[in-house]
């Protein structure tokens, strides 16, 4: 059965944490309560789970020395680790089945408070935001943008007459910011990173894969001041200061995310989650039967 993805943070921190490495594969213990329910559940949704979670049980490294951030997309949620101990729970917001969060094994390079936001052209393309600019400009400028027009950053109704030469839109700080108060760069996330957001109310929605593949969080200044070993209030203070440096984390913070549509609760219970990307394959009997 499905539950309140609210409590997925303690449940995946009871798993992960208990799990030890062996070569090739996670704990035995983990893996023998889902070969059993798989046994007990041959055919159907919960199947094609047990499934593809046992396969992809191989990739899970469990947090369990040092400073971790952990991403299940499934349950669309967050939990921050140090040496295997649950420190830190958010809900957060996914991509969408069209903008996947992308899987990920990297770390924490910097946290910037008050960040701008340079959008990525697949979102530009996407929303044929050049064709917007030339008939619109006055829909950028009430939402605080700059528009890169050959090598100036520009107002948007300035820009509006090259807007074909636009090369990038960025979004100044502000409330209306769409990475919110904070974002947390990674060493190997491209154009997707975790953040804040100018939007909390997705947080309130039971399915939260909403987003174009960044990982919004819920608890993002407290997960800021984690980061960077700081009092949540004085990280609250540099907000408010309007500081805007790159801070990078006194402590290397690990970022991965997991993709379990299927695991055990603290109590052995094996709890389902959304295949929000369609990785478990078909709802088919185990063996084809």
């Amino acid at each position: 059965m499905l539950i309140d993805r609210r409590r997925f943070g303690t449940l995946l921190a009871s798993g992960l944490a208990g799990l030890a490495l062996v070569p090739g594969r996670a704990h035995a213990g983990t893996r023998a309560v889902l070969e059993a329910e798989l046994a007990a559940r041959p055919c159907g949704e919960h199947a094609a789970a047990l499934r593809g979670t046992l396969a992809r049980m191989a990739a899970i490294r469990p947090p369990l020395a040092g400073r971790a951030i952990v991403v299940d997309i499934p349950s669309q949620h967050l939990a921050a680790y140090e040496d295997g101990r649950v420190v830190l729970e958010s809900r957060v917001v996914v991509g969408d089945a069209s903008w996947r969060t992308p899987d990920l094994e990297t770390r924490v390079t910097f946290v910037r408070l008050n960040p701008t936001w340079t959008v990525p052209e697949s979102i530009v393309a996407a929303r044929n935001w050049r064709s917007k600019l030339a008939r619109r400009p006055g829909w950028f400028e009430g939402r605080n943008f700059d528009v890169e027009v050959d090598g100036r950053l520009l107002d948007p109704v300035a820009a509006a007459a090259g807007a074909e030469r636009a090369r990038r839109f960025v979004q100044r700080p502000g409330p209306g910011n769409a990475l919110g108060r904070v974002k947390f760069g990674l060493a190997a996330g491209g154009s997707v990173y975790l953040h804040d957001t100018s939007d909390p109310e997705g947080f309130d929605e039971d399915a939260r894969a909403l987003s174009h593949g960044c990982v919004r969080v819920e608890e993002a200044m407290r997960l800021a001041a984690w980061t960077l070993g700081l009092p949540l209030a004085q990280a609250r203070d540099l907000l408010m200061a309007d500081d805007r440096h790159d801070r990078r984390p006194p402590l290397p913070v690990r970022v991965a995310t997991t993709y379990c549509t299927a695991w055990p609760d603290a109590s052995g219970t094996v709890r389902y989650y959304p295949d929000v990307y369609g990785r478990d394959g078909a709802a088919a009997c185990r063996g084809g039967a």
